[in-house]
């Protein structure tokens, strides 16, 4: 019987779910034109699009081999944008790229993973603090900043 490994590559990177949009009208907080940056609501379609664009990507250049051979788990909560694991278009991504790639959903309560996540988003947070952001872009560059600040394993 072959004995499973556990390979883990660390931070994979973190992506924001923005429109960069221009100002249309001026007003006494800024001239029309100035650029804006503005969130979007996490759907389906983006959340597929953002594992498709970026994470896929990411994989094959962080990974040994380009994780060709090896079984990739991502594991996802719960929540409705979240795409269902035999997703057609993020399955033709996969095999597009040769990789395995299962994609699951975490267990209910699963206390896990769970206060991982808080260890990492509390080490951001705390390195955000020093820097305050005055607009969105703002918050956004310091959250990225903190994010490769933030030792591997957080």
């Amino acid at each position: 019987m072959r004995k499973a490994s556990v390979f883990t590559v660390g931070k994979l990177g973190t992506w924001r779910f923005v429109v960069h949009t221009l100002v249309e009208r001026t007003s006494r907080n800024r001239p029309a034109g100035t650029p804006l940056v503005k969130a979007v609501t996490a759907r389906q379609e983006n959340y597929r699009a953002m594992l498709i664009d970026k994470l896929l990507p990411a994989i094959l250049s962080k990974w040994p081999g380009g994780g060709r051979g090896a079984r990739i788990m991502i594991e996802q909560v719960n929540a409705s944008p979240h795409i269902d694991p035999k997703d057609s278009a993020f399955c033709a991504a996969v095999s597009a790229l040769d990789l395995i790639v299962v994609l699951k959903f975490r267990p209910p309560n699963s206390p896990d993973l769970n206060c991982l996540d808080l260890g990492a988003f509390n080490a951001i947070q705390a390195l955000k603090k020093v820097v305050l952001g005055s607009c969105t872009w703002k918050l956004v560059l310091d959250t990225a900043e903190a994010w490769s600040e933030a030792r591997e394993g957080t």
